[in-house]
């Protein structure tokens, strides 16, 4: 559980912006960190196209390297309180 659970972080809590509106929010992402955090009334609606982030995938490239470059593109929710 500790090796499944290791990239995610569920303790700190940081400030930072919403990437697509630029207000305050609580984030569980860092600023330092190369992620696009929105807030999660903006993640929730329906006012971005998520399909604005879609990659296809090279067969001839290795699958890791790719799928880091398409987790620092795609948005990310600030916080997962599941409302």
């Amino acid at each position: 559980m500790r090796r499944r659970l290791s990239w995610r972080n569920e303790r700190k809590l940081y400030h930072g912006k919403c990437a697509k509106t630029g207000n305050q929010i609580i984030s569980t992402y860092s600023h330092d960190k190369e992620y696009l955090v929105y807030d999660p009334k903006i993640w929730n609606s329906d006012d971005w196209d998520p399909h604005a982030f879609r990659a296809d995938f090279d067969f001839s490239q290795a699958f890791f390297p790719q799928f880091q470059t398409f987790m620092k593109k795609t948005p990310k929710p600030a916080l997962a309180n599941g409302f």
